[in-house]
């Protein structure tokens, strides 16, 4: 292969890879988990949950809103990457940082069918945005089965991509997942390394 024919290759890897839509995890933050973390948020009706009530299960929080465009683009990747894994194991809770005259527009988003795989839930005490320090939305963080954060990604992604699923089924088996950084993902398709 010529130098001008790999050049083109890569740059329509690259321009390829980045539509791919941020489905690539390069920008995951594997963490150390410390201390359990616990909060509470209400649902539609008012009920009072917190997020211990999830402990023994892998739990994706994604903080989303109905005026974010790139929140409401991800909803139904989160939807099915919440149909992929057994309830047991694994749980995506939907926390909408949508105010009083907003939160039916998130509810429209998210109907009564979905919510019993993918509950919609809401900080309005604003309580567990302070404690994961959410500055931007959508942010999305994973907690262990013991509700430690293990993981968190700034920015909307396609959650049901293969690697999302492995980067949860590892999760789900006690490893801690290390994913390829876009140098690694380039080198691997480029020298079959």
């Amino acid at each position: 292969m010529t130098y001008a024919k790999r050049l083109l290759f890569l740059f329509c890897f690259l321009c390829f890879a980045t539509n791919e839509g941020l489905a690539q995890l390069t920008r995951y933050q594997t963490l150390k988990p410390e201390n359990p973390i616990d909060f509470s948020v209400i649902d539609f009706e008012g009920k009072k949950h917190r997020i211990s009530d999830f402990r023994g299960r892998i739990v994706l929080i994604n903080f989303w809103a109905s005026w974010c465009p790139p929140c409401v683009s991800e909803l139904p990747s989160l939807k099915s990457l919440a149909e992929t894994f057994p309830n047991e194991e694994f749980v995506v809770l939907a926390i909408s940082k949508d105010k009083d005259r907003t939160k039916k527009t998130a509810q429209k988003l998210i109907p009564e069918t979905t919510t019993q795989i993918m509950p919609l839930l809401f900080d309005d005490s604003e309580e567990g945005t302070k404690l994961l320090e959410i500055r931007g939305l959508p942010t999305t963080v994973i907690l262990d089965r013991e509700g430690r954060v293990v993981g968190r990604l700034r920015g909307a992604t396609i959650w049901d991509h293969h690697e999302v699923q492995d980067l949860i089924q590892a999760y789900i088996e006690g490893r801690t997942p290390q994913p390829l950084s876009w140098w690694q993902r380039l080198k691997k398709t480029l020298f079959n390394r």
